[in-house]
């Protein structure tokens, strides 16, 4: 994609922003400045890789949202979806289903994991030719699943691990996974032999939710208010390193680090039914450079390009809600929020955004 325009995309743009400014769609309050945040004065799309990359391309325009429908029939939904490979991983009572997205706006089911030993799954991670499922039993006790997907119909267990306490969150990062096991911290497990899972270290810290990897650290949320979340140095994974602590009001209920900074999504604050989206620089995380109150508690937040998709949800009302993240400390709603019913999370690949309903998927197209 280029930053070049043809005159009728620069006119529907210019559309498009008069009739966000009519809407009175705002900008986040913030502490920055008109210029650009690291002061490299916009000089157009860049395409390192985002483990180095410092700033966002430059803006596409807010382009156009289209809804493409509901699709798959989900047993009751865990915590959060995941993309890898043209598939779509979504944890149910029993295991997890997997979707086929070779046509993007028409996921199509074609297998699933089950096992007789998981009540709930609650969190998955793909990575390459596994997946890795965090489920409940029927006494809430947790189990760490690593499952062949090499033949998406036929996914096939390679080990089972039972984890003390109530898991809530997974991720993997080289050789080792992570699980969040709520107030007993985080356990790394050693996966390079995946059929022996071998635990090595805790990192101690209080009601761990969901998790994020990234260059060698690990974000952690945190399932207490204001307690927001850490990030630790795990290039030891024996003995990882807390790097920083930043907080949130409330219960922050998912974490995506993209940018040189962090996208957090804060959950119910106590008394309402309100949460918020906030913007950490990782190099000064002691206060957000932005934060935006939501109508509801926000569970999920993917950010793709230079736009971040945010999804609110408490019982039967939930939006999907589209920031323009150009300038994090000044990012914008370029749209009125999308109400759903249900939205548990959100993940996009390229155009296409996928909302974790309870049982089934909302599928949304972003032409920009």
């Amino acid at each position: 994609m280029t930053s070049s325009l043809n005159p009728g995309k620069a006119i529907s743009m210019l559309i498009s922003f008069t009739l966000i400014a009519l809407l009175s769609i705002c900008i986040f309050c913030s502490n920055g400045t008109d210029d650009d945040d690291n002061g490299n004065g916009g000089n157009g799309p860049d395409t390192t890789d985002y483990d180095t990359l410092t700033h966002p391309p430059d803006s596409f325009g807010v382009g156009n949202l289209s809804y493409l429908g509901s699709f798959l029939q989900v047993n009751n939904s865990g915590r959060n979806i995941e993309f890898s490979n043209n598939y779509l991983f979504i944890p149910q009572m029993g295991g997890f289903l997997i979707a086929s997205a070779i046509n993007p706006s028409e996921p199509d089911s074609v297998g699933t994991f089950y096992t007789t030993n998981i009540r709930y799954g609650i969190a998955i991670e793909v990575e390459g030719d596994y997946a890795y499922l965090l489920g409940w039993d029927w006494t809430s006790n947790a189990y760490f699943y690593i499952v062949d997907i090499t033949e998406p119909n036929t996914p096939q267990t390679i080990s089972s691990t039972e984890i003390t306490g109530q898991g809530s969150g997974v991720a993997t990062y080289g050789d080792y996974a992570y699980i969040a096991g709520a107030e007993n911290g985080v356990y790394v497990f050693d996966i390079s032999n995946r059929s022996d899972p071998v635990q090595v270290a805790v990192i101690p810290v209080s009601k761990a939710y969901r998790l994020f990897s990234y260059n060698h650290y690990l974000l952690i949320s945190s399932d207490t208010e204001n307690h927001g979340g850490w990030q630790y140095d795990i290039s030891n994974p024996a003995s990882p390193e807390e790097v920083f602590h930043f907080f949130t009001p409330g219960y922050t209920r998912s974490i995506f680090a993209k940018y040189n900074h962090l996208f957090v999504a804060d959950g119910v604050y106590r008394y309402t039914s309100v949460g918020s989206f906030q913007i950490f620089s990782i190099d000064e995380p002691a206060t957000p450079l932005a934060s935006d109150t939501l109508s509801n508690s926000v569970h999920g937040v993917y950010v793709e390009e230079n736009f971040a998709y945010v999804v609110d949800w408490v019982s039967s009302t939930a939006n999907l809600t589209v920031y323009d993240i150009y300038k994090p400390s000044r990012p914008n709603r370029i749209f009125a929020p999308y109400a759903l019913d249900i939205a548990k999370d959100v993940v996009a690949n390229g155009n296409y955004i996928y909302v974790l309903g309870r049982n089934d998927i909302h599928v949304f197209m972003h032409d920009y």
